[in-house]
C-alpha cells in the first residue's frame, strides 16, 4: 500500500508527473545528462518503439526531457508508492498500475511484455539503490 507522502505530493499535481511509452520515432535523445558520455547506452538516441521515460513539462503541457529506460532514475514520487525490496514483480506491477493517473501514465498502455521489462527494471538492484537504502 502507498503511504501517505505519495498521495499527498500526487494530489498537487494536475497531470502525472512521469510518462512510460515506447518511443514513436527515432529522433529523440537520452536527456541523462547535458554530455551524451553520461548515458548509459553507446548511442544517446532512443530507437523507435525502445521504452522511454519522460516527465512533464508544464509550460509545453507536454511530456518531455526523454531518457532511455536504463538512463532513467526512479524519482521519489514513484518509489514512494512502491512496495518493500524483497517483493516480487507481481507486487511491483499492482503498484504501478496503481500509480496509473497519479504519479505515472503510460504503464496501463505497454504490451504485457513491455509492462514485464519496466517491471524487470524496478527490480534491478542497480535502479533500486535508493529504495533498497530507505528499507
Amino acid at each position: 500500500m502507498q503511504s501517505y507522502e505519495f498521495f499527498a505530493e500526487a494530489e498537487e499535481q494536475t497531470m502525472p508527473s512521469y510518462r512510460v511509452e515506447p518511443a514513436k520515432s527515432g529522433r529523440s535523445a537520452c536527456k541523462v545528462g547535458e554530455a551524451a558520455a553520461a548515458c548509459k547506452h553507446d548511442n544517446p538516441a532512443i530507437e523507435k518503439g525502445e521504452l522511454r521515460w519522460g516527465s512533464f513539462d508544464a509550460e509545453a503541457g507536454s511530456y518531455s526531457r526523454w531518457h532511455h529506460m536504463r538512463c532513467w532514475r526512479i524519482p521519489s514520487a514513484i518509489w514512494l508508492g512502491l512496495p518493500p525490496a524483497g517483493e516480487g514483480p507481481e507486487a511491483f506491477e499492482a503498484a504501478l498500475l496503481a500509480m496509473e493517473h497519479i504519479a505515472l501514465v503510460g504503464f496501463s498502455e505497454l504490451s504485457a511484455e513491455q509492462r514485464a521489462e519496466v517491471v524487470a527494471y524496478f527490480l534491478d538492484a542497480g535502479a533500486f539503490s535508493i529504495i533498497l537504502s530507505r528499507r
